[in-house]
């Protein structure tokens, strides 16, 4: 297989196009009636929130006929002064098309030209192992608190955190819960985010209802969580995820009491959060438990299906000199896929 597919054009597809986009999900998806096929709504929400004349959506065109698309997802879609970091999201080829990788690959680095491009969640078919030619793919890591006067439903083998206040860690942090973000914390981590690009991405979001987690040190607020809260019908139970970040974790501070009151209080099984970068055991020191290979927490809600996360990712782009962090909510990984 060639590198670069010969004889064919690769441009954006257009907002009034949208429509060859959902055919081609149609015809070639292998998952039947994707939520694509119906909802354009939400394919503007997530590569189009502003309403422009062209999608962030990529095509690769054949004699004018769409046969090969690649989602793209800029931090700046909900908040147009944000940098160029981008996530590869979305992709899709028609059945006689050769996989159209290194073409949209090459029209990202060469056209759009990130400061910063990653991937998650990727299928290890033909366009994970060409990922895999370019960088190296890792497995997020897990960490939970476990409700501990609760019988476990959907997790197994979680660890009890039990209510504690580290000895080495003597300030114990309050939280308050909002539906709005007042201000933003001070933050040394890229990707760049915006109170704007948390609010319209998450706070107004259609689809999902999201909640923040503000976490203090006496009157200072030193970081928030944005979470979702998961309920499971079938197991008539809850789960609480983290899906996004923003702040310092501090050194010597601890959030387990906090969120476990929370957990009790609200009747849920647990919290977690699948995530990258944070630097070497803070989530563990401000209370957080690591998952084993042992353990069990559940990934996929909509349908809810069991099976234990296992969320992996990858960087191809990286021109920032600070430190990265991903969570659950970068590119597409929260999106919808059932309405």
């Amino acid at each position: 297989m060639n590198k670069i597919i010969k004889n064919f054009s690769i441009k954006r597809i257009s907002r009034e196009n949208i429509s060859s986009f959902q055919n081609l999900v149609k015809n070639h998806c292998p998952k039947k009636k994707h939520i694509f096929c119906k909802n354009k709504d939400l394919i503007n929400f997530y590569y189009n929130y502003n309403n422009k004349k062209k999608t962030n959506l990529i095509g690769l065109y054949k004699k004018d006929k769409l046969i090969a698309t690649m989602g793209l997802i800029p931090n700046k879609n909900w908040d147009k002064k944000l940098k160029e970091d981008y996530f590869l999201a979305f992709t899709l080829k028609s059945r006689s098309a050769d996989h159209p990788m290194f073409n949209f690959l090459d029209y990202i680095y060469n056209k759009i030209k990130p400061k910063f491009l990653a991937a998650s969640g990727i299928h290890l078919g033909t366009a994970g192992k060409i990922l895999e030619r370019l960088c190296e793919i890792k497995l997020f890591s897990h960490y939970y608190i476990r409700n501990p006067i609760l019988t476990p439903k959907i997790s197994k083998n979680l660890i009890s955190s039990k209510k504690r206040l580290h000895s080495n860690n003597p300030i114990e942090l309050n939280l308050k819960i909002t539906n709005k973000i007042t201000k933003l914390p001070r933050s040394n981590y890229c990707p760049i985010k915006s109170k704007i690009y948390y609010t319209k991405k998450y706070l107004e979001n259609f689809y999902h209802k999201y909640f923040v987690m503000n976490f203090y040190s006496e009157h200072k607020l030193e970081f928030f969580f944005i979470c979702r809260k998961i309920e499971i019908e079938k197991y008539n139970i809850k789960i609480l995820r983290i899906i996004d970040f923003h702040g310092i974790l501090p050194a010597r501070g601890c959030l387990v009491n906090a969120i476990t009151n929370y957990l009790i209080d609200n009747n849920i099984e647990y919290i977690d959060i699948l995530c990258h970068g944070f630097r070497d055991h803070i989530l563990e020191n401000v209370g957080f438990l690591k998952k084993t290979t042992k353990q069990k927490i559940p990934d996929h809600f909509a349908p809810y299906t069991g099976k234990d996360a296992n969320l992996n990712f990858c960087i191809l782009i990286n021109k920032y000199k600070k430190n990265i962090i991903l969570l659950k909510g970068d590119g597409d990984q929260d999106r919808p896929s059932l309405i």
